[in-house]
């Protein structure tokens, strides 16, 4: 429970990490029956299932859209249980992703991915093979791309 950064915004349920961690000694059995509910037998409540998204914003004045910052308001124990199933699986994140993934992936650098540019020019250079290279931002990608045009894009040989 030491984990996860301190006085963020709660949920629908209004309460906040603190909460749980000044109290966890008293709801620590508690959390473990909802925790094991919640994942293996994936009985999650309607209320713990949604988020409340806010806007706030990012100007003093705000005066367009891009003057404010979505923000989605996630039940707390939900959060727990993730931070809880990251961890399991962060030891094995490299291997379960791709070799080109390299976001969250602490054995990889932004070296890593220049030299993977880099040896990819290389290559093509000295095959005389035709190359693209295409550099995307994913910065709010999940709310600004249209997930069933990348699921139609073409396949991309990667040379890693």
């Amino acid at each position: 429970m030491n984990k996860g950064a301190s006085n963020k915004a709660p949920g629908r349920e209004y309460i906040c990490l603190e909460f749980y961690t000044v109290n966890w000694d008293r709801f620590m059995d508690d959390m473990l029956a909802l925790f094991n509910q919640m994942n293996f037998e994936g009985r999650i409540m309607e209320r713990q299932k949604h988020g409340i998204v806010v806007c706030l914003h990012k100007t003093y004045i705000p005066t367009t859209p891009a003057d404010y910052k979505p923000i989605t308001l996630l039940n707390t124990e939900y959060k727990i249980l993730v931070r809880i199933i990251l961890n399991q699986l962060r030891p094995t994140l490299s291997d379960m992703l791709h070799t080109s993934q390299y976001c969250r992936v602490r054995s990889n650098t932004i070296f890593d991915v220049v030299a993977s540019v880099l040896y990819a020019i290389s290559y093509a250079e000295l095959t005389h093979a035709p190359l693209c290279i295409l550099s995307l931002d994913f910065t709010s990608a999940f709310d600004r791309i249209s997930h069933s045009y990348l699921f139609r894009m073409p396949k991309i040989m990667v040379i890693a």
